[in-house]
């Protein structure tokens, strides 16, 4: 292990690539994909991957560093890198837990619009129940007003 270093101006420039084009991702499979294979790049870094369980803290080796991905009380997961070099690793930390907290928001907006979209789909299927049935009542009267 070697002794801790400052962040890098070129590993910083490419976390700040990592969060602006994972945005622009189709899917959160991509975007987590995406993330985890930039933060392989990070010094100190052999590995990293997206986990949806969350394991038990005190229970984790020690080689393992886990980054929550929650927005509020909405959890995505965790970033979890495995450390070859922790002291070449802890200058980015906080960059990381930065990303993390990033990929939430871009997680929970494609979520909330979503939601947006479903909920504006049933909407649009009441109103034509409701025209469907307001026509076929309006078409029943003039019937009944013919005769």
């Amino acid at each position: 292990m070697t002794e801790p270093e400052g962040p890098r101006a070129d590993v910083l420039a490419r976390l700040l690539l990592i969060q602006s084009t994972a945005g622009q991702l189709p899917n959160e499979t991509s975007i987590l994909g995406f993330v985890c294979r930039g933060l392989e790049h990070v010094p100190g870094v052999s590995r990293a991957w997206h986990s949806d369980a969350s394991d038990d803290a005190a229970g984790r080796p020690p080689d393992l560093r886990h980054f929550p991905i929650h927005l509020g009380d909405k959890r995505h997961g965790e970033i979890v890198v495995r450390l070859v070099d922790q002291g070449r690793f802890d200058a980015y930390a906080p960059h990381i837990t930065n990303l993390a907290f990033m990929v939430a928001v871009m997680l929970e907006e494609r979520r909330q619009r979503r939601l947006g979209e479903s909920h504006e789909r049933e909407l649009e299927r009441r109103v034509e129940a409701r025209t469907r049935q307001l026509t076929e009542e309006v078409r029943e009267r003039q019937a009944a007003e013919a005769q």
